[in-house]
């Protein structure tokens, strides 16, 4: 499987792919290509934008961007220890509200 697979996916289905990408982030194929696969990190910003444009609810950033780019466990509560489930989902709270904020502006 390749890294960000969940990402080629709905870019795949939407019609873009990582040059889309490069353009929505202002960079050039190569850096978009090395973030898809993992040899880049993403920053945050870069994340919203591309969920943005490619309209995916903030609470799926884990699953859309997992750390180092590969998602191999669940979803869910039973994905991860109770402590980091909980911190991820007060950090879903907070981005999804945020989230909410930016495009009602």
């Amino acid at each position: 499987m390749k890294p960000f697979e969940v990402l080629r996916e709905e870019l795949r289905n939407r019609g873009y792919s990582v040059q889309s990408v490069a353009e929505w982030l202002g960079l050039s194929s190569a850096c978009a290509s090395a973030r898809m696969m993992g040899r880049t990190a993403w920053s945050i910003e870069e994340i919203y934008i591309v969920m943005d444009k490619l309209d995916l609810d903030y609470r799926e950033i884990y699953h859309v961007f997992p750390p180092r780019g590969a998602y191999t466990g669940a979803i869910g509560a039973n994905a991860v220890d109770p402590t980091t489930h909980a911190l991820m989902t007060l950090l879903i709270e907070r981005l999804t509200a945020k989230g909410e904020e930016r495009r009602s502006a």
